[in-house]
């Protein structure tokens, strides 16, 4: 690897195209991971040793991590981050959560929930100083381990991948850069030998209770005696796999951009893989769990095809649980993503609101209203010009009907898409005869019977709290019957309005 560039060539590669090149802000922030390994020491003095050469006034501050494991050692790499703080004179934020408690059945890998913990705090930390880029140590090995680990997990093309230099963090605008990726090892080691500055070693990096250590100190050094450059190879399958993933981008953004999600939930209509073949079709959905979730969950290659036959309507069951607790269902030509649900929903009574008055329900603001349509309508009346009668909600019942309509109103749910386990929970609201008069994001006539208007319903979340299933579904409907022209009943086949 002697045509690598150099620490501060590679540094200035990545810098001067992602933010020098930037206008605006007229005093970029960097947030430096900063765990007191090797790696990471040398990233923050070569980004320092950047920022004064910079034309730009540059402010670079680090972040370091207290995973409460490792015992002492890991105090002990808290006190040396302090150092490296004081000598450079940098702004250093050290977040303490204890992740021992965390781990279990159903549970992330503990390399797995220390990553997705790291990022949850670096975006919270950068939001708060307004660091725009947030940089990572990763190197040419870190890489190559990166892709072997998921060519043997069973990877597809976005395993192949491996770390993008550049990227976003999953919801911000934050981005995520590895100008190491082109370095070696060997040379950030020298490099920060010349800088008389010493990182310190995680004895963790030896177990062979961690995969990746497997990788790095077994299985990779029999791959060097039968081929020296298999970690050039590597890499370079890494590269040549983002040249091709990017030319998939557009079509898979296609589908992604019909999606519905209110994390930790996403939803995928009916037809939206429709352009897709193969693989692609799995890799959409792996996509949308990271949207949903930021982590696709460590998937393999067994989990991929089953997705496939999911999506395609190939397997014979209509669900699939995926790792770290989270599921995919198909239901109506609908694909469902989130965390497995609960089996001991809650049941709920009636309740009569009063008329023109909004109220909380089900973790969500109720508005019930005239339609529009009515309005406009031959049956419009000053009389019925607002909604005034009184309208009980109720979980839905296995004998309801939509009015004028044979179907079970059961049946209509499973054609927009609704999970068996939340139908018997599904709100429908009834007139003081008990007709059925409609459900959130479905209603079946303009007026009833006695000939008044039919209500519609407006519902909205009512904070940024974890959402419900049976909520995010409620909220679903709404969006998609108002794209869909407010018809409740599908085509079996195509997922289109009859």
């Amino acid at each position: 690897m002697s045509s690598l560039p150099t620490i501060p060539e590679a540094i200035a590669r990545l810098l001067d195209q992602e933010i020098d090149a930037e206008i605006q802000p007229e005093d970029p922030r960097l947030l430096i991971s900063l765990s007191g390994g090797v790696d990471s020491v040398a990233l923050l003095i070569a980004t320092a040793q950047w920022a004064k050469r910079s034309k730009r006034k540059v402010q670079v501050e680090a972040f370091h991590m207290h995973h409460g494991l490792r015992g002492e050692e890991a105090d002990r790499d808290a006190r040396h981050c302090l150092l490296i703080w004081r000598q450079w004179e940098i702004p250093l934020h050290v977040v303490y959560e204890p992740l021992d408690r965390q781990l279990g059945p159903g549970q992330p890998s503990l390399e797995t929930l220390c990553r997705h913990k790291r990022r949850e705090h670096f975006a919270k930390v950068a939001k708060a100083r307004d660091c725009q880029w947030v940089l990572l140590g990763h190197h040419t090995s870190d890489q190559a381990e990166t892709v072997l680990g998921n060519i043997l997990r069973g990877c597809g093309l976005r395993g192949l991948r491996g770390m993008d230099p550049v990227t976003h963090m999953t919801g911000s605008e934050i981005k995520i850069l590895r100008p190491f990726l082109i370095c070696s090892r060997d040379q950030i080691e020298s490099f920060l030998q010349s800088e008389n500055t010493k990182g310190i070693f995680d004895s963790s990096n030896d177990s062979m209770d961690h995969r990746r250590n497997r990788l790095r100190h077994e299985l990779l050094p029999q791959l060097e005696k039968e081929n020296p450059e298999i970690l050039v190879h590597l890499n370079q399958l890494a590269q040549e796999s983002r040249l091709r993933w990017q030319s998939l981008q557009t079509r898979m953004q296609t589908c992604l951009d019909q999606a519905y999600c209110l994390r930790p939930f996403i939803s995928l209509p009916p037809g939206s893989l429709d352009h897709l073949q193969g693989p692609e079709i799995s890799d959409v959905i792996r996509e949308a769990l990271i949207i949903a979730a930021d982590y696709e969950g460590q998937l393999s290659r067994e989990h991929l095809e089953h997705l496939e036959q999911l999506a395609t309507s190939k397997s014979r069951s209509p669900r699939l649980d995926l790792p770290a607790g989270r599921t995919a269902h198909r239901c109506g030509h609908w694909i469902h993503l989130g965390p497995i649900p609960q089996q001991d929903l809650t049941a709920w009574r009636e309740i009569t609101p009063e008329p023109n008055r909004p109220f909380q329900h089900l973790g969500l603001k109720w508005t019930f209203h005239t339609s529009s349509e009515y309005a406009s309508s031959e049956h419009a009346s000053s009389e019925h010009a607002s909604f005034d009668f009184k309208v009980t909600l109720r979980p839905l019942k296995p004998e309801d009907r939509w009015p004028g309509r044979k179907t079970r109103t059961e049946e209509s749910l499973r054609q927009l898409g609704i999970p068996k386990h939340l139908r018997r929970f599904w709100p429908v609201f009834v007139d003081g005869d008990g007709n059925i008069l409609g459900s959130p994001g479905v209603t079946s006539a303009l007026v009833t019977s006695s000939g008044v208007p039919c209500p519609q319903v407006q519902i909205e979340r009512t904070d940024s709290s974890e959402i419900t299933e049976l909520a995010f579904h409620l909220l679903r409907i709404q969006n998609y019957m108002h794209h869909m022209n407010d018809n409740p009943f599908t085509d079996e086949k195509t997922g289109t309005p009859s």
